[in-house]
């Protein structure tokens, strides 16, 4: 005869239910904004570093129960996967060490991860932070 074990979770989730909807779409999107923090300043660390814009042009969007950690920069996605750079003239100039230097063919810009890094290594501090804030808004 097979060993069951029975639960009735209808008490505790009635109760959470209670919680939820007593909170209000302001204190959610206060709880989504503390994780997002945790994103941001995450990928400003991570962020390569030459002048410091790209770390920081990441801004945080929040309505109600989602958001986003995102930058317009261009190359912030090229920065993070890697790509293929083609003139679009005869040559492509840029400043190297030793001056200014054209390259007559597409040069290749090796990924330099930083967004996925952030979102693996902070992803426990960043629900504490979500979880605080809700805490917080039904304590």
């Amino acid at each position: 005869m097979p060993v069951r074990i029975k639960v009735d979770a209808s008490g505790p989730l009635s109760m959470i239910r209670s919680a939820v909807r007593a909170l209000q779409p302001p204190q959610v999107t206060a709880a989504v904004e503390a994780a997002l923090r945790v994103y941001q300043q995450g990928i400003q660390r991570r962020a390569p570093r030459k002048t410091g814009a790209l770390g920081r042009s990441f801004t945080i969007e929040a309505s109600g129960y989602s958001g986003e950690v995102g930058s317009d920069l261009v190359y912030a996605n090229p920065q993070e996967q890697g790509a293929w750079i083609a003139p679009k003239n005869k040559s492509l100039k840029f400043q190297g060490a030793g001056g200014v230097h054209f390259q007559r063919k597409p040069i290749r810009l090796k990924p330099h991860p930083y967004v996925g890094p952030t979102f693996n290594q902070d992803s426990p501090r960043a629900v504490a932070a979500f979880a605080r804030e809700i805490d917080q808004a039904i304590g």
